[in-house]
């Protein structure tokens, strides 16, 4: 049927042309195909008659290029230029042909008049002399001249490399080739030389290959199958593509740009398919039915419905966001929906908002619903305010209910309630339950409060297992989830605030609106970075424990520097917020806040965390079913969070018949997690920990607390049945040395105040050794627990864990350098408070005898505990709290100054 027609293979091989060339045939109907299926498309078939027309016309005749090539062959002109060939074929009287599917081929001849041709040309034409490039040669350009061309690749190379193996385009004659062959070089760098005649070109051996990557370029991008030039692309667009090559990185060879295919192809079908922000405002009608819409608010929407938007810079078509058009009716319906919702009484509202949630499962309950839904819109003046909590009610609440409401007892009525997001809700679904069992028969007796507020004392603690459990979900950095969660955070803000939200209640007993309160800090402060390289850092794994550390100490300054107090109780409230986070804690929280910092300043928000990050369906999306298999159709909720972390702190302390003031206090701490990975609480410490006897595990709990001082290991040792060794005087200086090299007569001093320090201590532990084991383990629970404050914050006293009455230096304001004092990782904030003020007064004395006084406390207190904190922990933990390089510089220089008083 089909024998007479040639498949469009068949007419690029005959015709020897392009696929494109032929396409661009058929569009200009130059070539007339016929199309037939093919499977799931159609296929051109080309007539015999048209293509053989074609094919004998190309066979009988010479075009303008094979005509130029023949021409050079011909030693009579061979160094004619195309332009001037073209002039002689107009003038001499023979017939032209035009190519019909080349228009710029227009000047084809007979096979038989080339030799008439020629002798015309031969007869008219007169040989130019090109024996030198002085005379076009820019002026002012800096040539360079060779006399000896060994080593250098002459006139001859650079003419056959780009003829023969380059396939020139008329660059044949001596100036041409020179003038390409200056071209090339400047393009790839490489220098070109010339002789004292100007009649030869040369470049360097060693450039061959780097001047030959030019045409390897060339060859890559003179590909039609890969590459469009810009002619062709501004052809397609229909304007300058200037902006479209520099966005897919354009490759300039000569006058020309070319671009990649695939990605200009990209280009001009995102053009085709999507609408700017601008035009969508215009297209629906958004300024005059909903008021004036910035991008902004717009993108909000988007962002809502889930819409695929492109910000400026994603695209080439200037500083507009763009969408596609296929989503415009999907937006159009969501204003038309908002513009209905706007003008609908409060119940046609409710009514729009349930009309495509079906509970066919429980109908009698649906239908006592819309009861009472009638009644209740009937009975208030502001029906507005009731609408979101109704539509909670049947869209969440009566999807999980697994029989009618009726058939519900009274207990299984109070877990469903607990279910309940918000308070508004839970009233309303009160009066529904008091409602059914008014007008209808209802397995359930009770008459349900209305919540009108959250009573504290009514909110059910956690257990201790779900506490556990979603602790270990939360903080343990080796949990299989833990990757997940750390992706999820990195990209989207409400992962990141809902992460952080729920871990902050095992450090704090904040209140909702006191968490959302919490203050924003500097990165570039802390840490030294912006948002974007503190992303980076944490998806790369660089985040460490020390910068974890710094965020916590900027958080703990700003909220004690600015005396915060809690939002609800602001007015009556003397008590400042308190936040401090235990060493086991710090990488995750210190991690988070530092990470919803970076999401606040990028999105340009104003707070650190907003509502969405304590709302039940957040927390869901965030830690998927292993939230669901904790709390089962309950949440995290921070009433219930706060009163189990209350009770843990104030039930064990009652029932142990300690005293609250220190607890009271500082209700926010907590310990390392055990074996499992779990962030142990106190009351958790209590029962796992504290039940028995066993040293090394009361050792553990002190030590990962962040206790530092002097007699706890010493108190321990002893138990455990192993001597104190002090070390000698070379280790002593050694270690010393490493914390602040100074100089040796000031080292001596120094060795002199550790030795006299450890001296008291030493004094302490003689009393020790005389007091039984059993009162010792005593001594230390109390210690573990935080039941010897002593006058500074976090840091306790040995002596007060025999009797919380005594003080040995009752006459001081601060604990540093007694003998007594058992400071804990956090006491290193206030100590470098105090540290700094003591430098200060060294350095501003104006008396030798304060001096002296200043530079004995310096010596023989404050450094020997700032040594053993480096020798516990590192100087690097340490120097998260302190700035050990400062110390030590400001050290020096009071050395240097003659400030330092020691008695010689």
């Amino acid at each position: 049927m089909y024998e007479n027609y040639y498949s469009i293979d068949e007419v690029c091989a005959k015709l020897k042309i392009t696929f494109k060339t032929v396409e661009a045939a058929v569009e200009k109907q130059i070539l007339h195909p016929i199309l037939i299926p093919f499977g799931s498309k159609t296929r051109k078939l080309f007539p015999y008659e048209e293509i053989d027309a074609i094919s004998n016309l190309l066979e009988q005749t010479y075009g303008i290029k094979e005509l130029f090539k023949l021409a050079q062959q011909d030693d009579r002109f061979s160094d004619i230029t195309l332009n001037t060939l073209r002039n002689f074929i107009d003038r001499y009287p023979i017939p032209k042909f035009v190519n019909p599917i080349d228009s710029w081929d227009i000047r084809r001849i007979l096979r038989s008049d080339l030799r008439g041709l020629f002798d015309y040309i031969d007869q008219k034409y007169r040989r130019r002399k090109y024996d030198s490039i002085k005379q076009w040669i820019k002026p002012g350009a800096e040539i360079k001249f060779i006399s000896d061309v060994n080593g250098y690749l002459n006139f001859d190379f650079l003419r056959d490399c780009y003829i023969n193996k380059y396939h020139a385009k008329g660059f044949s004659s001596f100036q041409d080739v020179a003038r390409h062959t200056i071209y090339v070089a400047e393009y790839q760098n490489v220098d070109w030389f010339t002789n004292e005649k100007f009649d030869d070109i040369y470049i360097k051996c060693s450039d061959e290959n780097k001047f030959l990557e030019f045409y390897e370029l060339w060859d890559r991008v003179n590909n039609p199958e890969e590459y469009y030039t810009n002619k062709e692309v501004a052809q397609m667009f229909g304007r300058r593509v200037d902006t479209i090559a520099k966005f897919v990185n354009a490759i300039r060879v000569g006058k020309l740009l070319y671009l990649e295919k695939s990605k200009v192809d990209y280009i001009y079908k995102l053009e085709k398919e999507t609408i700017t922000l601008n035009e969508l405002v215009e297209q629906l009608n958004l300024k005059t039915d909903h008021g004036d819409w910035s991008d902004k608010k717009i993108i909000r929407v988007l962002e809502k419905l889930g819409v695929e938007y492109i910000p400026p810079g994603k695209h080439p078509f200037g500083h507009a966001n763009i969408i596609f058009q296929k989503d415009v009716p999907k937006i159009k319906k969501h204003f038309e929906n908002e513009l209905t919702l706007k003008t609908s009484s409060p119940y046609k509202k409710y009514k729009f908002l349930i009309q495509n949630i079906k509970h066919s499962h429980v109908p009698r309950t649906i239908e006592a619903y819309e009861d009472f839904v009638v009644e209740r819109f009937n009975a208030v003046t502001n029906g507005i305010v009731l609408v979101n909590a109704l539509v909670s009610i049947y869209t969440e609440t009566f999807g999980t209910l697994k029989k009618e409401i009726f058939d519900y007892d009274n207990n299984e009525l109070m877990n469903l309630l607990d279910t309940v997001d918000t308070n508004t809700a839970k009233d309303e679904m009160s009066r529904f339950l008091n409602f059914c069992n008014r007008t209808l028969s209802t397995r359930y007796t009770n008459q349900f409060k209305i919540h009108k507020g959250t009573n504290e004392e009514e909110v059910q603690p956690y257990s201790i297992e779900q506490w556990l459990d979603f602790g270990f979900l939360v903080f343990n950095i080796h949990h299989e989830h833990y990757p997940i969660y750390l992706e999820k955070a990195l990209n989207v803000r409400g992962y990141a605030m809902t992460w952080l939200y729920c871990s902050l209640h095992y450090v704090v007993g904040w209140r909702h609106s006191d968490l959302l309160a919490l203050p924003s800090l500097s990165l570039e402060t802390v840490l030294s970075m912006n948002e974007y390289e503190l992303i980076q850092s944490i998806r790369e794994g660089k985040f460490s424990k020390e910068m974890a550390q710094l965020i916590i100490n900027e958080m703990m300054r700003i909220v004690k520097a600015f005396q915060r107090k809690p939002q609800k109780t602001k007015r009556k409230s003397n008590q400042p917020l308190k936040v401090v986070v235990e060493d086991s804690y710090v990488p995750v929280i210190g991690m988070l806040i530092a990470l919803c910092e970076a999401h606040r300043r990028i999105e340009k928000k104003k707070t650190l965390l907003t509502e969405r990050a304590g709302r039940k369906n957040s927390h869901i999306n965030f830690f998927s079913e292993p939230y669901r298999e904790i709390f089962g159709e309950g949440h995290f909720m921070n009433s219930r969070a706060v009163k189990t972390y209350l009770n843990i702190v104030q039930t064990t302390s009652q029932d142990q018949g300690w005293g609250m003031g220190y607890y009271l206090a500082s209700i926010i701490r907590s310990h390392k997690p055990d074996k499992r990975g779990i962030a142990s609480t106190t009351q958790v410490y209590l029962e796992h920990i504290n039940k028995s006897n066993d040293v090394d595990r009361i050792t553990f709990a002190l030590c990962e607390r962040g206790t530092f001082g002097f007699l706890p290991y010493l108190m321990l040792k002893l138990i455990g049945g192993e001597l104190f060794v002090k070390k000698d005087m070379l280790e002593q200086n050694e270690q010393i040395s490493e914390l602040l090299p100074i100089k040796p007569y000031m080292l001596e001093w120094l060795v002199k105040g550790v030795v006299d320090n450890q001296s008291r201590v030493a004094a302490v532990i003689k009393e020790l050794l005389v007091t039984p084991k059993e009162a010792m383990m005593e001594m230390l629970r109390k210690i573990s627990l935080g039941e010897a404050p002593s006058k500074m914050e976090h840091s306790q006293c040995l002596l007060k864990s025999v009797d919380r009455s005594k003080c040995i230096y009752p006459t001081r304001t601060d604990c540093v350098g007694c003998e007594y004092l058992i400071p804990e990782m956090y006491f290193l904030l206030q100590f470098r408070d105090l540290i700094s003020q003591v430098l200060t007064n060294i350095e501003t004395a104006v008396f030798e005898f304060d001096r002296q006084r200043f530079s004995y406390a310096l010596l023989n207190a404050y450094l020997p505990i700032l040594q053993e904190a480096v020798n516990l922990f590192g100087r690097e933990r340490v120097s998260a709290f302190i700035n050990l390089v400062e110390i030590k510089n400001k050290i020096l220089k009071l050395g240097t100054n003659n400030r330092l008083q020691f008695q010689r």
